[in-house]
């Protein structure tokens, strides 16, 4: 009868939820009005032929709409903020770009078409590749490869199998610049097979041009380049003169004149380059610049020197037309280096004084990006709140739907549960006891970790807040810098999370990170390094195993010896240990024994790398501190025998 009773009140809580929330939903107002579909597609259009030559209009426009975000829907809102995350990455304000990038994905994992979803990753790929991350590029391509390939075996859509192509072509560049020239070249031709399926001159002309490319830069088979790049120009010089022609005539000339340019064939050099501009300036390209240079250095280098500054120039204004700040200061920098060469100090000093104008007014543009990262972060923690609790409202909604069956699964289990209870009422209370025990001692040893994983945030977090807080309103510049660290910490932090041991490498990262952030706060007043034996990186120990010890050393040596703090960190082997090495400058000061729990002081910090040791490595290891000539050494040697034929 109990078990009767509680299945009936558990049933009554169930439907009385559903009440609720079905009343919920009927209160919610429903005249708030939201961008129609043409509305929201010009704004979106007028934000992406901002965000290449003018980033920070494009932000701050965006932002101005995000600020009012009862007049978007979720997918404007999320497609708004990602392409303020291209913006960003223009600005090459690349962690900031992530962030955004990542939210926006965030959302489309549930919410979007594979292929836009994959369209989405490959940008984020693409700021990986550009940071030089080719791991996480990598993997970030393999995702958009199976997305576009599944959207591909739904729709039959040729845009699926480009994309595909596409996410191929970017892992055979990773493969390039990691020198795997032969996966590099068997990714770019199966990305072929996928182009001549489509059967679109242009694209098919492109994937030679990017064979070609491979073999003129990391290989000396020139010929065999040649190749492909009059491939790529047979397929196309019957096709209609649109401007994507254009362009891959332009391309297949330039890989020409690099062509020549390698075997040395100088009245070819220029032929071909002077047709890669004509056709690059019918295009209406920024590729005119880079070709406008090459041209510059061929008559520099002959000493031609009127035809080389000719080039220059142009290539100064169509920088300035793009409005391409990287762009304009290479062409500046170029033209101080050329009459640097020439022993003309009165022009070097001339563009010398045009380039510093150039990067002060940039850095005034990125003083204003700044202020507009504070508002669009509170943006992207509402957007990602608000996705959490519709996350939690379908989870809920799932539970709800399927209550009667958990209630039936309740009523079996208690009634086998009463079964075993009478067959054997003693033999099952001790087994339960015995299983109540192991459990409590599992979640007492996994919050113990989580504590003191816990323990080292706050205390810190509100330090860096504050400075933080003073620094945006002294210098943005440094506030952008400080924020960057602090986003690549807890990136850090969070990867830590995920496994109870990382890679050595992984924390000293998180280490580095932390004291770059404590270095800004005591004004770059902070010498630190950490220096790790190359054969060591891979291996694995504890995580926040070091940090403790590294966070005391700050907090203690700033206590003893506030003036010229030294912060050093050495990770070697001897003949039987493995050794840690935290140094810095001061006096030692002895643990406090009289922390309260919900204390976070040095004392509990050494404390608590003790506890990890003994955790994991019993007795094989010793943990000591000494004092000489100025400097505290925090010294840490574990067996060596403990990382034999382990992945620890």
């Amino acid at each position: 009868m109990r078990i009767l009773s509680l299945l009936i009140i558990v049933f009554y809580i169930g439907t009385q939820i559903n009440i609720i929330d079905l009343c919920a939903r009927q209160v919610l107002p429903n005249d708030i009005e939201i961008l129609d579909d043409t509305a929201f597609d010009e704004l979106f259009n007028e934000i992406a032929s901002l965000k290449q030559t003018r980033p920070h209009d494009a932000i701050e426009l965006a932002v101005s709409y995000l600020n009012q975000p009862s007049s978007l829907s979720d997918y404007q809102k999320y497609s708004l903020l990602f392409t303020t995350g291209e913006a960003f990455a223009a600005l090459d304000l690349s962690l900031t770009a992530i962030d955004v990038f990542t939210s926006s994905i965030n959302y489309g994992i549930t919410h979007l078409e594979d292929a836009k979803l994959a369209s989405w990753y490959m940008e984020l790929g693409n700021l990986y590749y550009r940071e030089q991350d080719f791991v996480k590029a990598d993997s970030i391509y393999i995702q958009c490869l199976r997305l576009y390939t599944s959207s591909f075996s739904t729709t039959n859509d040729n845009v699926d199998l480009l994309g595909a192509a596409t996410a191929l072509n970017n892992r055979a560049l990773v493969k390039a610049y990691i020198n795997e020239f032969a996966e590099a070249e068997a990714l770019l031709k199966e990305a072929l097979n996928y182009r001549l399926q489509v059967n679109k001159a242009t694209h098919v002309a492109f994937n030679y041009i990017s064979l070609a490319s491979l073999y003129l830069k990391y290989t000396d088979s020139y010929e065999v380049a040649k190749a492909y790049i009059l491939m790529a120009d047979s397929v196309i010089k019957n096709d209609i003169n649109d401007k994507d022609n254009y362009l891959y005539r332009g391309l297949i000339n330039e890989y020409l004149g690099n062509y020549f340019t390698l075997v040395k064939d100088d009245e070819k050099i220029v032929f071909h380059y002077k047709k890669a501009m004509e056709y690059y300036q019918k295009n209406e390209t920024r590729l005119e610049i880079q070709i406008q240079l090459k041209l510059f250095n061929y008559y520099n280098i002959r000493n031609q020197d009127s035809e080389a500054w000719l080039y220059l120039e142009d290539a100064f204004e169509l920088a300035k037309k793009h409005g391409s700040y990287l762009e304009q200061k290479k062409v500046i920098q170029t033209r101080i280096e050329w009459f640097k060469n020439k022993n003309d100090l009165s022009n070097s000093l001339k563009y010398a004084k045009e380039l510093t104008a150039l990067i002060e007014n940039h850095v005034e543009l990125e003083r204003e990006v700044a202020l507009k990262v504070g508002q669009l972060n509170r943006q992207v923690a509402q957007l990602d709140i608000n996705l959490l609790n519709e996350r939690n409202q379908k989870i809920k909604a799932e539970v709800n739907k399927n209550y009667a069956i958990l209630a039936l699964i309740i009523f079996f289990i208690s009634g086998f549960i009463w079964y075993l209870k009478v067959q054997s009422e003693k033999k099952n209370a001790i087994i339960i006891q015995k299983q109540k025990d192991e459990l409590f001692q599992q979640e007492l040893e996994s919050e113990k970790w989580r504590s003191l994983g816990l323990q080292l945030k706050p205390h810190f977090l509100y330090n860096v807040l504050s400075s933080l807080r003073a620094l945006i309103q002294i210098d943005a510049i440094a506030a952008v810098k400080m924020t960057e660290h602090l986003a690549k910490y807890f990136r850090q932090i969070l990867d830590a999370e995920q496994t109870d041991k990382v890679k050595i490498l992984s924390e000293i990262a998180l280490c580095n990170e932390y004291l770059a952030l404590q270095s800004i706060r005591f004004n770059n007043e902070i010498a630190y390094s950490c220096v790790v034996e190359e054969s060591l990186k891979e291996l694995k120990i504890p995580s926040m195993l070091i940090f403790p010890l590294i966070e005391n050393a700050v907090k203690y040596g700033y206590k003893t010896h506030p003036t010229e703090m030294n912060i050093q960190v050495e990770v070697n082997k001897t003949d039987k240990h493995l050794r840690f090495a935290v140094i810095n400058k001061g006096s030692w000061i002895e643990p406090r024994t009289d922390y309260k729990d919900d204390e976070y002081e040095g004392g509990l910090g050494f404390r608590n790398s003790k506890i990890r040791l003994m955790h994991h490595y019993g007795n094989d290891w010793i943990l000591d501190q000494k004092e000489e000539l100025g400097f505290v050494t925090i010294e840490v040697l574990i067996n060596l025998d403990r990382f034999i034929n382990t992945d620890s």
